[in-house]
């Protein structure tokens, strides 16, 4: 579990953050029987906080930031309000 404030900056604990994205693909690239097929990520509002982790974790798996970024924005229409957290997506 990461928690991290909802605030339109870069998050202190970015480094965290990506070492938790990295263990889930890592996990669900893993091509066994036991690998999760589902991945849980909430915050208060679902918005920005999981659309952060959502989007790297996207990106983690090999989608590129924009298409990240749209499948969020589609699944969960005014996400990654956090212009912020999108860079992150888009850029990482």
């Amino acid at each position: 579990m990461r928690v991290f404030a909802d605030i339109d900056a870069v998050p202190s604990g970015l480094p965290s953050i990506r070492d938790m994205v990295r263990e889930a693909a890592s996990a669900m690239d893993a091509r066994s029987a036991d690998a999760p097929t589902n991945v849980y990520v909430v915050c208060q509002h679902g918005m920005n906080r999981s659309g952060l982790v959502a989007g790297l974790l996207l990106r983690e798996l090999g989608m590129s930031g924009a298409e990240a970024v749209e499948r969020i924005c589609s699944a969960r229409p005014g996400a990654l309000s956090n212009q912020a957290f999108r860079r992150l997506v888009l850029e990482s």
